[in-house]
């Protein structure tokens, strides 16, 4: 058996076997294992515990850092047995690692402040940013609000409502607004209403959608940005671009998460070359 590194989340929320391992009874089984932290390549004795997912007894390597915030996660795995047999996964669902990653296992990104390593998440009410280096930490409202001064005109009597897109005027509690229907000009209280939560973008020039920070793993070929959200998304490009057979997982899905990798990546004649860069950026 060889320990791969897997994943890793905040304490309570961290997704492994493709579950929330932290929603599953954990079992010691009594055994203790070496592992070498990835980031910052310290050497630390993890618990070896096991789990029951499905019917299926899964074991993995767990340890935790400062104050049972972050843990480390690793998964046992064996080792290939005969030389020259050909690699083969199944791939992902369509959304497995997206920018969503934040609600559950986090994105990994570079601190603003010590570019150091960081982490975002999110819930449905606010996104946080915590950087695991110098503890620097963040929290961004994801609610989308409207902003508006509504009057009745002293001139024309009419009833009316101004949106108030300028960001800057949005601080103000009044504000001296016209008239759209006769030009007057009167003050009036700026009236902030919530209205939605706001839509998760996409990753875009390698920076994640909440807090526009850049990745932890980013790296490029060929002016291209390759990327990953985090441990558990840069094991998976590592093992489907160099696999010798890639499968569709079953059912009816049409679409996988292959389909969300650009063209260049899964070009034959880069594939070699990328999962180079991709295994570099894991020893970081």
């Amino acid at each position: 058996m060889a320990w791969e590194y897997e994943t890793f989340g905040p304490d309570g929320q961290c997704k492994l076997f493709g579950v929330n391992i932290f929603d599953y009874d954990w079992q010691t089984t009594g055994k203790r294992v070496k592992i070498k932290d990835p980031i910052y390549h310290q050497d630390h004795t993890f618990e070896v515990w096991q789990v029951e997912i499905d019917g299926q007894i899964h074991r993995f390597a767990a340890g935790e850092f400062s104050n049972c915030v972050w843990g480390i996660l690793f998964r046992e795995r064996r080792m290939k047995g005969v030389c020259g047999r050909m690699s083969r996964i199944v791939d992902k669902p369509y959304f497995t690692y997206s920018a969503y990653n934040a609600l559950t296992s986090g994105i990994q990104v570079k601190c603003p402040k010590c570019h150091g390593a960081g982490v975002v998440t999110a819930d449905e009410d606010n996104a946080y940013f915590r950087c695991l280096s110098c503890g620097h930490q963040e929290t961004r409202d994801r609610t989308i609000y409207r902003y508006d001064v509504h009057n009745q005109c002293k001139n024309c009597g009419r009833y009316y409502r101004v949106d108030i897109e300028d960001e800057a005027k949005q601080q103000f509690s009044v504000l001296h607004v016209a008239c759209p229907y006769c030009g007057t000009t009167m003050s009036g209280e700026v009236h902030k209403t919530a209205e939605a939560f706001s839509y998760i973008g996409e990753i875009r020039d390698g920076r994640e959608p909440y807090f526009g920070l850049e990745l932890w793993f980013l790296t490029s070929f060929q002016g291209k940005p390759v990327w990953a959200l985090n441990r558990e998304h840069l094991a998976y490009l590592i093992g489907y671009l160099s696999a010798d057979l890639r499968e569709k997982p079953p059912g009816r899905a049409k679409m996988t998460q292959a389909d969300h990798l650009p063209t260049f990546m899964k070009t034959a004649k880069n594939r070699e070359r990328i999962v180079k860069l991709l295994r570099q950026m894991q020893e970081k």
